[in-house]
């Protein structure tokens, strides 16, 4: 197969299952020789941010001379950028060598009428990649949920990182915080270390504690009162904590409870005889990079993409505005239908002054008229677009040379527009070494 007809095979098979579990991935893992068995892991889960903190504690690790594979979801420029290792995406023969070992399993499974679907196949072929790489440990961020997510197909990690858990999924995961929150913690495995993040629910916190004290696992809080915030811009947040001075290249308090979350892990693996610093944690942070968190992509006007595409990552994304002195920018929307579309524009719409409606390139996605109506009951100024293209424009005449434009709502929408903005003068380096 070439490499195009193996993303193609890759999302042929269906996007969700009937049946929930992690049963399917294990029978075909086993027949891969259970390259889970062979890793280490840090497994992380929650709502929002998790792929932020995937992302720092991969970096940490890099640079304690650490092996480090990184499995995130979705991803924002490229396919391969789902599976790295040490700050580089899977190669492109690696990917095809991969799944040509695990076509003839899948589609073996698939026969008996126990068919596998698209993320339990990514999730494979990142287990037999990092595996054959020679990983020493690997950040390892859930797919939806914990207890059911085909992630869960390994064994007690070094640390459980739950991050932040608010409304999402909830026609598969539950209606209520609790709900959710109890199947986050099925990532909590007997005999582990779980951190979490620190401004969680009391139904959340409840429902953690419980299932750490089940399992034997220290529960690990860092204190957000401690925490002195000594610089706030869009390039970034400085801030002190205890003894150390930490700056994350991601804007905005809650990426500042972000840095604390991960900063405990980290701190939890050194425990656990990892090779890390204050130095590593320091550095580690600082470069981290990820595309489409409070991104700044264009200056003259300032073009923001950020990845926010439910209530709570909404209202992260307005405290974020705020905290930066952004007033009235220009926001660019397109969202998934099955999203709580109501709920999350609230968020946003009133610091907007104007706001295009887009269309996103997903069968799931919402028409530019659908959110222009929802979003109209917030802000005066909407207009549905009919491309990005045409969004682009209008919102660049309407924000001016000293405006800023956010672009919002959706990770496939993020990447969109984040190649449309580049390829139209805007100037960016890579976020991640592409080795092919």
């Amino acid at each position: 197969m070439t490499y195009e007809e193996t993303i193609a095979y890759i999302h042929s098979f269906v996007r969700f299952t009937e049946k929930r579990g992690h049963h399917r991935l294990k029978a075909l893992l086993t027949k891969l020789g259970s390259p889970q068995d062979k890793l280490r892991f840090v497994h992380i889960t929650g709502t929002n941010g998790k792929g932020s903190a995937a992302v720092m504690l991969s970096e940490i690790l890099r640079r304690s001379g650490v092996k480090t594979g990184l499995f995130i979801s979705p991803y924002v420029l490229d396919f391969r950028e789902r599976i790295q290792v040490n700050g580089e995406w899977i190669p492109k023969e690696e990917l095809i060598s991969c799944m040509e070992a695990i076509r003839p399993l899948a589609e073996e499974q698939n026969a008996t009428g126990d068919q596998l679907n698209e993320f339990e196949v990514v999730t494979a072929l990142g287990l037999l990649y990092f595996a054959k790489a020679g990983c020493q440990i690997v950040c390892l961020e859930a797919g939806m949920g914990g207890e059911n997510d085909s992630t869960n197909v390994i064994g007690t990690p070094l640390v459980s990182v739950i991050m932040k858990i608010s409304l999402d999924h909830t026609e598969v995961l539950g209606d209520t915080v609790e709900q959710i929150a109890w199947e986050k913690a099925g990532i909590i495995k007997p005999g582990g270390i779980t951190v979490s993040y620190p401004d969680q629910s009391d139904g959340a916190l409840a429902v953690l504690m419980e299932a750490c004290a089940v399992k034997g696992n220290p529960l690990l809080i860092p204190n957000p009162s401690g925490v002195q915030v000594l610089e706030n811009g869009l390039r970034g947040t400085c801030f002190r904590y205890g003894e150390g001075e930490y700056t994350v290249p991601f804007a905005g308090p809650h990426q500042v409870h972000n840095a604390l979350t991960v900063l405990e892990a980290a701190r939890a693996l050194m425990s656990k005889g990892i090779p890390i610093t204050e130095d590593s944690i320091r550095e580690g942070m600082k470069n981290a990079r990820f595309p489409a968190r409070f991104e700044l992509v264009h200056e003259h006007p300032s073009v923001i993409i950020d990845g926010a595409h439910n209530p709570d990552g909404m209202g992260a994304l307005a405290n974020t505005v705020a905290a930066c002195g952004l007033k009235k920018p220009v926001a660019i929307l397109g969202m998934m239908k099955d999203k709580a579309i109501k709920e999350a524009v609230g968020k946003l719409a009133p610091l907007c002054e104007k706001i295009f409606t887009v269309p996103v390139h997903n069968p799931r996605a919402a028409s530019p008229e659908e959110l222009a109506k929802i979003a109209q009951n917030h802000c005066p100024d909407v207009t549905a677009c009919q491309s990005g293209e045409e969004a682009l424009f209008l919102a660049y005449e309407a924000a001016g040379k000293d405006g800023t434009v956010i672009v919002c709502g959706s990770l496939y929408l993020a990447g969109e527009m984040r190649e449309l903005i580049l390829s139209d003068g805007g100037e960016k380096k890579p976020l991640r070494k592409d080795n092919n």
